[in-house]
């Protein structure tokens, strides 16, 4: 059986809080590129567990990076953001962005399966 994390740099690249970072860059800057830096990340990722054919490591990856952005949002707040994200609050915004995440990647997952075995 293969280990899961191989290298330690896909799981550092997992521990980076990608849902807080883009709702950050959205609240401070009001810019849209930490957002979509945080998308690059994401993608880059699910393509790296998807190489290594392990959801087991999509779960992993992104529960832990959904942790960090918990962590981070509980560290630093949310002073500077304002009402940028209402009538939501920002934790629920974090969560449903990481749910979001996660839903598009597993979609992804099954669709590149099954157009795998068709050919």
């Amino acid at each position: 059986m293969k280990k899961l994390w191989d290298s330690p740099v896909p799981f550092l690249a997992y521990g980076v809080p990608y849902a807080y970072l883009g709702f950050w860059g959205h609240g401070e800057t009001g810019g849209a590129l930490a957002n979509f830096l945080s998308i690059i990340g994401v993608i880059t990722l699910m393509k790296w567990a998807y190489h290594k054919n392990s959801l087991k490591a999509l779960f992993l990856g992104n529960a832990l990076s959904l942790l960090v952005s918990c962590a981070c949002l509980s560290v630093f707040g949310t002073e500077k953001w304002g009402g940028t994200f209402e009538p939501a609050a920002a934790f629920q915004m974090l969560c449903a962005a990481a749910l979001l995440a996660l839903a598009v990647q597993l979609v992804w997952w099954r669709v590149k399966r099954r157009t795998q075995k068709r050919s």
